[in-house]
């Protein structure tokens, strides 16, 4: 065992009139370039207080490493100085060990006891007190041995999580594909009930009762789990107004979560909508094939033509109403939504093979770092 401050140094000057790219050291990715990760300059257009970094030096987010916010610096680099950056012993200390160490569950828990400041969220770890951090360092050749186990378990994640993404984009090319071309019609010439939640929806919250499904729970095609919320509803007409139907389409439509639509799978019928979200229903459209449209780069370019609204976006009823949907046949929509089930079970087929991953590497990770690899 070995504390952090006796293999590494904290280092980082400031850039003064030396240039270099910025980076951003992030939760998953480590050091990833500004202007990409955010898709636009956040950085200060000046750089003269940033910390010059050089190639294979480590680098944290100093109110944000409990999150696992920390990086190796693939090329001289500068950094905002809200990071802290450190070198190591390279006599001491493979870099690829130590990485995965220093963002294994068992540093992050760490790391909560080392942070300084009364805000929980804000707490901060300045070096002298990562320096106190006591880790495992066998000698280098096992340390190598480690990192290429994990390396590649890790390699075997990233493959699935790339076939998942390819999954993800695949309903909206089926529906291109299938509805590209097609003549059009307005979508409200199509519905027979449209409403949205009400206000007050708070004091009828409970342990258990109906599904209330929130902004944010609506996914692209999916209704969020893991963070349900229940409500006791009050038997009143609002509330009826706003019941859910196993196979109507729900939408976002106010706030950041704007234009996210999914349908209604009948297990979720009989639950209930905040005000953010609107039902849409429908015996002439499909369920999946309208949530699918709404999702589609067509459907998107709809619904962010139609905001209103600066600081709180939001769409109203009747420019909902006027969006254009193509004019399908019952069969044709249907034959797109078979297609977009094959594909939701071949999703959930790899969401379980990720989770099996995901435990193997964790059980690696402790295993390894325990020393019993």
């Amino acid at each position: 065992m070995a504390l952090v401050g006796d293999i590494a140094t904290e280092v980082g000057r400031k850039a003064g009139a030396d240039r270099a790219r910025v980076y951003s050291v992030t939760k998953y990715d480590g050091f990833v370039p500004s202007d990409e990760y955010f898709n636009k300059q956040v950085f200060s257009r000046d750089l003269s207080s940033y910390k010059l970094v050089d190639v294979g030096t480590f680098a944290y987010a100093t109110i944000h490493l409990d999150e696992g916010s920390i990086g190796i610096a693939p090329e001289t680099a500068l950094i905002s100085p809200m990071y802290t950056a450190f070198k190591i012993n390279l006599s001491q200390v493979e870099p690829r060990y130590l990485i995965r160490l220093l963002k294994s569950p068992r540093a992050l828990q760490a790391y909560s006891i080392l942070g300084e400041g009364s805000a929980n969220r804000r707490r901060s770890i300045p070096f002298k007190r990562l320096a106190t951090l006591e880790v495992p360092v066998p000698d280098l050749n096992e340390q190598r041995r480690i990192a290429d186990i994990l390396d590649k378990a890790d390699a075997l994640r990233a493959k699935r999580r790339e076939a998942m993404a390819h999954l993800d984009s695949l309903g909206q090319s089926i529906f291109h594909n299938m509805f590209g071309g097609v003549d059009m019609h307005e979508l409200g010439s199509r519905l027979q009930f449209m409403t949205s939640g009400g206000r007050g929806w708070a004091k009828y919250y409970a342990a258990a009762g109906k599904r209330f499904i929130r902004s944010l729970d609506v996914q692209r095609d999916a209704i969020a789990s893991g963070t349900d919320v229940f409500v006791i509803p009050p038997d009143s007409a609002e509330a009826r107004r706003t019941a859910v139907r196993g196979g109507d389409v729900l939408l976002t439509i106010t706030g950041s979560l704007i234009g996210r639509a999914s349908a209604v799978p009948e297990a979720l019928g009989d639950s209930y909508i905040s005000q953010h979200v609107a039902i849409l229903r429908s015996s002439m459209l499909e369920p999946r094939f309208l949530s699918g449209f709404l999702n589609s780069d067509s459907g998107q370019k709809q619904i962010n033509s139609a905001q209103y609204g600066q600081t709180k976006p939001g769409l109203n009823f009747e420019r909902i109403r006027r969006f254009r949907v193509p004019d399908a046949p019952m069969e044709l929509q249907q034959k797109y939504a078979n297609r977009v089930a094959a594909v939701e079970r071949l999703k959930m087929k790899h969401n379980l093979q990720m989770t099996e991953l995901d435990n193997l590497f964790l059980s690696l990770q402790d295993r390894a770092f325990k020393g019993v690899l």
